[in-house]
């Protein structure tokens, strides 16, 4: 598994004939990286209760929850803008994800032009989402009039100077221009169904997760991953089940870590090839059922719990599939 642009791989003596099948990129199962907001501390919040009016809720956001010095504020919101987190390696181990107690504001469902609400349609449609991101904007400019939400890095780097351009072809109105977009988010954000690794772990540990109910009346909803989160989207629970097991396997722990070079979490995918998905597949299911168990189980127990059982027949089975 060495050359030209590849990396090399030392593993156990009498192993490589068994997992060089897994050396090659996964054409079925793409890795995502969670929301890329840039401002945690004004797109992550907390909530407080029911709003003012009917589908909105009251919250505080979170300037703890980052890097630069947000204005605290306290507001009411949409609750159709406000998602269960998933956050870090702190929220993720073998089998076992639980959902962070903060929320996150997500404005936009996708990164092209296209899709990104406007200004105008922004503000009309979200009447309290738009005076937050409006007042915590104006409230912190800058000397050359720019607020904090105009100076985030991926916002000025990859997303302004598309609307940049629009504008520039007379195409947009300037002061329609969606400030308070965030990055990396997709269809794939919102599946029903994701198998999670953190970004920031010693070794590779997944585990699959759904959705989880938004209280004061928000609903059942996808958890969304947050930036240091990658993970694949599934609509198939089985099969979402499937993956996670594999790369809780021995055998795929014992890959992954051999690299001599550590494969970077959010391509893991470009590197590691599993066997094809097949739902008739007998040692397939059997790879489903135990992780669902294992999930089960942890979850019952908050997490403190012997799965032993559950992935030693996880690391047979899939040791045969190789």
């Amino acid at each position: 598994m060495s050359g030209p642009g590849r990396r090399w791989i030392i593993l156990p003596s009498g192993r490589f004939a068994a997992l060089q099948v897994l050396d090659g990129q996964d054409e079925r199962v793409v890795g995502r990286k969670g929301i890329v907001t840039d401002l945690n501390g004004g797109y992550f919040i907390e909530l407080l209760g029911p709003g003012r009016r009917p589908g909105t809720v009251r919250f505080r956001n979170r300037p703890d929850q980052g890097r630069q010095a947000v204005p605290a504020k306290a507001r009411d919101i949409e609750l159709e803008l406000v998602y269960p987190l998933i956050k870090g390696s702190e929220n993720i181990r073998a089998f076992y994800a639980t959902s962070s107690d903060l929320y996150a504001i997500i404005p936009n469902k996708a990164i092209t032009a296209d899709a990104i609400p406007l200004v105008t349609n922004f503000a009309t449609r979200y009447i309290e989402g738009w005076g937050y991101f409006r007042d915590l904007n104006s409230d912190t400019r800058d000397a050359e009039g720019l607020g904090i939400l105009d100076r985030r890095s991926t916002w000025r780097t990859r997303m302004r100077p598309l609307y940049e351009r629009i504008v520039e072809r007379g195409s947009l109105a300037p002061m329609d221009v969606p400030f308070y977009a965030i990055y990396d988010v997709g269809t794939y954000t919102f599946a029903p169904y994701k198998v999670v690794w953190a970004e920031m772990a010693g070794t590779l540990r997944a585990a699959v997760i759904g959705g989880a109910v938004v209280p004061f009346g928000g609903g059942q909803k996808p958890i969304v991953p947050d930036h240091k989160v990658y993970f694949a989207p599934f609509d198939d629970l089985d099969y979402a089940h499937y993956v996670c097991a594999f790369l809780n396997s021995e055998p795929l722990r014992t890959f992954i870590d051999g690299f001599t070079i550590k494969i970077q979490v959010g391509t893991l995918f470009r590197h590691v090839k599993l066997p094809e998905y097949d739902a008739a597949n007998p040692a397939h299911q059997d790879l489903a059922r135990c992780s669902k168990e294992a999930h089960q189980i942890l979850a019952a127990a908050n997490g403190d719990a012997s799965i032993s059982a559950q992935t030693g027949q996880i690391d047979m089975v899939a040791a045969g599939l190789l």
